[in-house]
């Protein structure tokens, strides 16, 4: 099992670069992270009918079908071509198979921390590729850092990849699995691409990655006193951002840099431009990409419940996949944030189910680190409580939903912690399925 998952994180943080941006591969390579999806889905339906044995609460299961009756609502109510259809399906379903894989196959602590050194080699690939676009392939675009993106898919992947890399180390370190030293050398290395890349989230980001494992770690002496140094690199790598970014990149708005952006009136306006229905894209904030389809589908309750249908808003390349309302999502924003997208084509209650089930893991991971107070389960719940605030922050932020070096991540070790946290309160001795069978009574021979 290790070894698919290892081939699905490298073909997820190659092959689009290769094939996309290079051109050296054919597009058709980009559906190898789906192959490895159906081949997990098989293994997973295979596993839990001959091992009749499902490890992970089962309110995940629930989520998955009530996700799968907003979806047929939606796609019926507005009458979805089976083209869109099948491919909203494939974008919105492809990475559930990785969040219940680990109910049927139980990881062990030394398969998990493979898992996560191929994650962190990946993830420290990025600063010398991201360096190489910025001063040599990309050096005529030196006015933006959009092309930065590493071998992921946009810049702000790229940042938020490494904001969960950056929250592994310091988890690490809290938990005193490395050194002081290694830690600051790993934090330098790793928020290096966030000051070239021109993504204004890293003054957000960096601190949920770098604090968050504190404010989330449990049975850690002294952990506060631990944070001093965090503390003092943290802060001087945002100085460095904000003077990077002030000296490699032009005046963008208005001739000011990132402080005066943060402390003028560009966020507001980067946020929310009171867009309405028939203006451009590009005169859209994020904000605006969230409150526009409200605005649109408010008059059909129907469409604002359970949304266009899934596929019905998303551009496709393929023949016959785009959906009917692709021009108006185009000039309304779709594309922009994942919660636009969610009620774009799912609706209100779309994203409320979506919510609730990062809600799910998040109390999860946290019921898992507290239940288990020193154990490798205890950091991996820590870390990833982290990276949910991280993931869920990139909801607002961009369309992190469709995003795979973010999507497959995201749910592969949801899957692990939470049947972490099952195996945690119901293993062996605690399964409420073996303390309802009665202890065989001895019986004596001849009676």
């Amino acid at each position: 099992m290790i070894p698919l998952l290892s081939l699905l994180l490298v073909s997820i943080f190659t092959l689009d670069y290769l094939a996309v941006k290079l051109g050296v591969i054919s597009n058709y390579f980009t559906l190898v992270p789906e192959f490895f999806s159906l081949l997990v889905a098989l293994i997973v339906i295979g596993r839990s009918i001959v091992l009749r044995n499902w490890e992970q609460p089962t309110h995940y299961v629930w989520v998955l079908v009530a996700l799968f009756l907003v979806y047929m609502m939606g796609a019926v109510a507005q009458a979805v071509d089976p083209g869109p259809l099948i491919f909203g399906l494939r974008n919105y379903l492809k990475f559930f198979p990785l969040l219940f894989l680990p109910a049927v196959y139980n990881f062990s602590d030394k398969q998990l921390r493979y898992v996560l050194g191929v994650f962190l080699l990946l993830a420290a690939l990025q600063v010398p590729l991201a360096y190489f676009q910025r001063f040599v392939q990309f050096a005529d675009r030196m006015h933006t850092g959009d092309p930065i993106t590493g071998s992921v898919t946009v810049s702000s992947s790229l940042t938020m990849v490494l904001c969960l890399a950056i929250a592994l180390v310091i988890t690490l370190y809290i938990h005193r699995k490395i050194t002081l030293s290694l830690t600051l050398v790993l934090f330098c290395y790793l928020a290096a691409p966030t000051a070239i890349n021109e993504t204004k989230a890293t003054m957000l980001l960096l601190p949920v990655a770098t604090l968050g494992p504190f404010f989330l770690a449990r049975g850690v002496e002294k952990k506060w006193r631990k944070a001093v140094p965090i503390l003092a690199i943290c802060a001087l790598g945002l100085v460095a951002f904000v003077s990077i970014y002030n000296t490699l990149i032009a005046a963008r708005w208005g001739g000011t840099g990132i402080t005066d952006f943060f402390t003028g009136a560009g966020y507001e306006a980067y946020l929310y431009r009171g867009s309405e229905e028939g203006d451009l894209t590009y005169s859209i904030g994020r904000l605006d990409s969230m409150i526009l389809p409200v605005k649109v589908l408010a008059d059909d309750w129907m469409q604002i419940m359970f949304g266009l249908g899934i596929g019905n808003v998303s551009p496709s390349s393929m023949a016959g996949m785009a959906g009917e309302h692709v021009e108006m999502g185009k000039e309304l924003g779709f594309g922009m944030t994942a919660i636009g997208n969610l009620i774009w084509e799912t609706g209100v209650i779309g994203l409320a189910v979506y919510l609730f089930l990062f809600y799910l893991i998040w109390r999860d991971s946290r019921r898992c680190a507290q239940v288990d107070i020193g154990s490798e389960s205890s950091w991996y719940s820590t870390w990833w409580s982290t990276c949910i605030v991280i993931f869920v922050f990139g909801l607002a932020y961009k369309s992190a939903l469709l995003l795979n070096e973010l999507g497959y991540m995201v749910f592969f070790w949801s899957g692990v912690v939470a049947s972490r946290y099952w195996r945690i309160r119901y293993g062996a001795e605690g399964s409420p399925a073996l303390k309802s069978q009665k202890a065989p009574r001895l019986e004596l021979a001849g009676r």
